[in-house]
């Protein structure tokens, strides 16, 4: 009787356990519990359960731990193991929680977790009381908190200002969307140090105001060239100075007096240089600039001093040179802002009965004699440059070069001769040409078809020795072209080929 009581005891608890369907709870993923700086569309995943196609799961979400706040979000989902949250309040702790119903039985909730919305965007750059800042300077945020990229956000709100408080007239305010990171104001003050910060924003309410920083719009920049001081500058000389962005223009005055009472020219450019202009030889000069936009007028730089050139340098013949070829090459450096140079060529130092006194054009910067000179003979030249315009000035005559010429049984007294040779030949439009001379020379170069007609013609300066040089023929058509070199009246022929 007792065996027969148990076993059916047995039955009806068997019963019992097989009738009844486990819903097991499930396990939560992300965010950990206590994460911090979580986006305002974080999205809540947890780990899913076998059971029926009728599974659901139903999420809690809460300000408070309790759930029993007007901010409560109660969701079902089918089958599905994750939800996007959207328009979470900045700096705000949320609660959640996860069970899961399957025909009409619940599991029980999951521990509870908590995670926090990030409040503060960071700022990048300019560097807090940074200096020196372009009265265009843009200000730019990281587009991450931590490690996590911003998102569930609509804009960016920005402010600057001349205050801390952000309460001045000159309060500059506005609002980029959510996928820029940067804001680039125009016409800041110079010399004005200015305050900013960011905040982010969705249609629900905006984070807490970024730390404040703050920069200082630059006042005064600096020269750059010709160096302070420096002396044997061009007319025309090139003023340079250090760039500065988000201006209209520059303007530059230049003086003969470091109060600038007494001003030589004043003008204004878009750009960080500008040619000098109304100078006049062997003179000291002041220059200073400053920069100008619609708002505000930055200070003068601090004044450079220049002294421009009073005479013409000369290349060759070196002085006191030896062996110079009969009929000379003379060579000497460019000048610029002048109109004209004047030359002289003489056999005595006073120069009243030079061989030449000519004019040359302000291009030219050598010149070959026509004149045999005499042999082993002494002869000395000298050069000024003039400037004929609205300042018609020149300079004095420059140092005096003597040269000799050579001696007729000595070394050099070979007349001048000239060896030359292009390769690749044929070409297909690029060679080489190679004149070697004994001396330094002027020779003419002219390219004929074989009619006889001229097609290019230049004047080539060469040295003592072999001189290479790359001709460009690639706009002639195909055919067979002169090559004519002409140097002390001989000349020499080449054939060349133009094959493409």
């Amino acid at each position: 009787m007792k065996r027969s009581f148990l076993f059916l005891l047995f039955l009806l608890l068997a019963g019992f356990v097989f009738s009844q369907t486990d819903v097991y709870t499930p396990t939560l993923k992300t965010p950990a519990d206590n994460a911090v700086d979580q986006m305002p569309n974080v999205v809540l995943s947890w780990s899913a359960i076998s059971g029926s196609l009728n599974l659901t799961y139903e999420l809690e979400l809460d300000t408070t731990a309790a759930f029993n706040s007007p901010l409560k979000k109660d969701t079902v989902m089918v089958l599905i193991t994750g939800y996007k949250t959207r328009n979470l309040f900045f700096g705000k702790d949320y609660f959640w929680r996860v069970r899961a119903l399957d025909n009409g039985e619940l599991s029980a909730w999951t521990p509870t977790r908590k995670f926090a919305i990030f409040n503060e965007v960071a700022l990048s750059k300019p560097n807090d009381n940074e200096d020196d800042q372009m009265p265009n300077e843009a200000i730019s945020w990281k587009a991450k908190v931590g490690t996590d990229s911003i998102k569930g956000i609509t804009h960016f709100d920005y402010e600057m200002d001349t205050t801390n408080s952000f309460s001045s007239p000159l309060l500059i305010a506005g609002s980029v969307a959510k996928n820029v990171f940067s804001y680039t104001p125009s016409n800041l003050l110079f010399n004005q140090k200015y305050f900013w910060r960011i905040k982010a924003r969705h249609s629900q309410g905006t984070s807490g105001w970024s730390v404040v920083r703050s920069f200082t719009v630059i006042n005064k920049f600096d020269l750059t060239s010709p160096a302070n001081n420096a002396t044997g500058q061009d007319l025309d000389v090139t003023l340079k100075w250090d760039a500065v962005t988000g201006i209209l223009m520059y303007e530059f005055q230049i003086a003969e007096d470091q109060t600038f009472n007494t001003l030589v020219y004043h003008s204004e450019v878009t750009t960080n240089s500008a040619d000098a202009s109304m100078l006049i030889f062997g003179t000291n000069y002041y220059w200073r600039t400053r920069a100008i936009h619609a708002a505000d007028t930055s200070e003068w730089t601090d004044p450079w001093k220049f002294t421009t050139t009073d005479a013409v340098k000369l290349k060759s013949p070196a002085d006191a040179a030896i062996n110079v070829n009969h009929k000379p090459l003379f060579t000497w450096f460019k000048m610029g802002g002048i109109t004209e140079y004047w030359f002289q060529l003489a056999d005595n130092q006073s120069f009243n009965t030079p061989l030449y006194n000519t004019v040359f054009g302000d291009s030219v910067t050598s010149f070959q004699s026509t004149k045999k000179l005499n042999a082993q003979s002494t002869y000395y030249w000298r050069m000024r440059a003039v400037l004929n315009n609205t300042v018609n000035d020149t300079t004095s005559w420059g140092q005096v070069f003597s040269f000799t010429t050579v001696n007729p049984t000595g070394i050099g007294n070979e007349p001048a001769s000239l060896k030359v040779n292009v390769y690749p030949n044929p070409t297909s439009g690029l060679t080489t040409l190679t004149l070697s001379g004994k001396e330094e020379s002027l020779v003419q170069m002219e390219l004929l078809n074989l009619l006889g007609k001229i097609i290019k013609a230049e004047t080539i300066q060469i040295t003592r020795g072999e001189n290479k040089i790359t001709l460009s023929f690639n706009d002639l058509s195909n055919g067979v072209y002169i090559l004519r070199f002409s140097l002390d009246g001989k000349q020499a022929f080449l054939k060349l080929i133009i094959d493409k």
